[in-house]
């Protein structure tokens, strides 16, 4: 019986397997050419991409000698010889071949030309090399694609290489567009040994030497990291490995992290539930979360368990967002009422206990005394009903009320692109107003009883905030308050101006028009009723009022004709 050591070998069609699996997409293959442009010291690398063709040049080392091109280009993988270029991207010397998945590929460098053409090679895996050419400095890459590109491929390829590309310090122009930026020269929340970093995102976008291999999801963190020493990454480049670089950047990120969220008085939804996460697993005490507003209610207010017990508050609960009842309990004190959405994010229900649970195990830890009740149970004894009252039960001046509307009611519709809605009066212990932000707006009886007490410009533009306010609320919004509402709303304020006039002079009784006020201008009017001792008419004065409210320039006069004609 014999023993002997043997050495494994490798089949020609695993070298063949491995460039078609490693090929990725066409991004990845610009970005590995652009990578060994800077590995060979370029000082600037142009791409440029067309439907044919994708071409990228740069003003490195290149090959200088045949032994260069046999030695780095025709053998894959690092030999012992090569372990120095490990300083930048260079792990396993295989991207170059990317390319060659998508494209006739051909390399002129220095006196070389080295051609690949996977497609037409018969199974071969090979290229071919010319010799004693014109010299050249640095070195073009030429891709005549398999297949070509249209217009949109061409527009996602610039945008995905910029991408790739963003942080790498070395100047990189696609299609005449410089599209890096050198890392050292920007702005970063911190900077390491080991990266520059900003916070900011939903995930973690990893540059490993300012090329972009992937994003990390990491519950702690959202930033960007651009790497200053190479990572330990994937054959593909799209996955970090087991790498201490990125163990060590990960553990400072994390740690940061959490110091900027105990900094910071009002989080995000994010934020919260990252610190509510962080304490629960001993990263962070209970008392760091003392005074950061990590619980939000259904009005949009920001609270801390501070602010709530400076507040008095005793009962807490959640519901919607936008909810009439939680409003009605907060607006009489009855408690504070958690927006349902946000809480449920922060406090994450787990398999140990509900949100409410663990909502009440922190507020114990913090001595907050607290008592977690229903909305309901607030709001008990109190009218949340909305009424509509008959034409029949208003009183005249009420009646007037909705006479002076019908034309603002039309053109805020209009510019609001909504149906015109029907306008009513009723009672609602809730609201000054209501509306189905479909069919109806209703002003409460009370509310206006209690504004509608002088003439003219008040009271017309206290009518017409209050229907813009119900027309900014649409189909499947009706009782949110959000940015979207309020940017609906100041849309329609900057118009409100045109129709005070007519509104306020139909309040009074007398015939008006809603449209912009002719006569003299604003100036002139009010040193006319100075001078007179008497109140500008009600049209001049609402417009005036209303053109001071929203910092509006007067509307100028037309100028009237004069008649000239004199009798004979």
């Amino acid at each position: 019986m014999s023993v002997e050591t043997r050495n494994f070998t490798m089949h020609r069609n695993l070298l063949w397997d491995v460039i078609q699996r490693q090929r990725g997409d066409i991004g990845g293959a610009v970005m590995e050419c652009v990578t060994n442009s800077i590995e060979a010291g370029a000082t600037r690398c142009s791409i440029t991409i067309a439907s044919d063709r994708i071409t990228v040049e740069d003003d490195g080392r290149g090959f200088a000698t045949r032994q260069e091109v046999e030695d780095y280009f025709e053998v894959f993988g690092k030999s012992d010889e090569r372990k120095a270029e490990s300083t930048r991207w260079a792990q396993f010397q295989m991207g170059r071949a990317q390319a060659w998945c998508w494209g006739r590929t051909t390399y002129r460098t220095r006196t070389h030309r080295m051609a690949v053409d996977l497609r037409n090679s018969g199974g071969d895996l090979a290229y071919t090399l010319e010799e004693g050419l014109e010299d050249v400095p640095g070195c073009r890459v030429d891709i005549e694609l398999y297949d070509a590109l249209d217009a949109s491929a061409i527009g996602r390829l610039e945008s995905d290489v910029a991408r790739t590309v963003k942080y790498v310090a070395t100047p990189v122009v696609v299609n005449g567009v410089t599209v890096s930026e050198d890392p050292s020269l920007l702005k970063w929340d911190y900077e390491t040994e080991d990266a520059w970093v900003r916070f900011g995102g939903t995930n973690v976008a990893v540059y490993n030497l300012g090329a972009f291999v992937c994003n990390v999801y990491d519950r702690s963190v959202g930033a960007t990291v651009v790497s200053k020493l190479p990572l330990l990454v994937n054959f593909a480049r799209t996955h970090i490995g087991a790498c201490p670089v990125w163990k060590r950047i990960l553990t400072e990120l994390r740690s940061r992290s959490r110091e900027a969220v105990v900094t910071k008085k009002r989080l995000s939804m994010r934020e919260a539930a990252v610190a509510v996460r962080e304490w629960e697993d001993g990263e962070l005490s209970a008392m760091q979360l003392l005074d950061v507003q990590i619980m939000r209610d259904t009005n949009g207010k920001h609270w801390s368990f501070t602010s709530l017990r400076v507040a008095g508050v005793k009962r807490v609960g959640s519901a919607a967002r936008g909810s009439i009842a939680a409003d009605v309990a907060m607006q009489h004190r009855r408690g504070v009422v958690f927006d349902d959405a946000h809480f449920s994010t922060v406090f994450t229900r787990t398999m140990r206990e509900t949100t409410q649970a663990k909502f009440m195990r922190l507020a114990r830890l913090l001595s907050v005394d607290l008592e977690w009740v229903a909305v309901e149970t607030m709001t008990d004894g109190l009218d949340l009903s909305h009424d509509l009252l008959k034409t029949a039960d208003l009183t005249a001046r009420e009646r007037r009320v909705l006479a002076a509307l019908p034309h603002a009611n039309r053109e805020l519709a209009r510019l609001a692109r909504q149906n015109v809605r029907t306008l009513h009066i009723g009672r609602s212990a809730t609201a000054e107003a209501w509306t189905d932000a479909r069919n109806l707006i209703a002003f409460d009886r009370d509310t206006l009883r209690l504004q509608l007490k002088s003439k003219g410009a008040n009271d017309a533009a206290f009518l017409l905030l209050l229907l813009a306010h119900e027309y900014s609320h649409i189909a499947g919004d009706s009782l949110t308050h959000d940015g979207a509402f309020h940017e609906r709303f100041h849309k329609l304020c900057r118009y409100l101006h045109r129709y005070v006039g007519g509104v306020a002079a139909r309040l009074d009784g007398k015939p008006g028009s809603d449209s912009p006020v002719d006569g003299a201008p604003a100036t002139e009017a009010v040193a006319a009723a100075t001078r007179t001792r008497t109140r500008p008419r009600p049209a001049v004065e609402a417009q005036l009022s209303m053109m001071a409210l929203f910092e509006l320039e007067p509307v100028q006069p037309k100028a009237r004709p004069r008649n000239r004609s004199r009798r004979a």
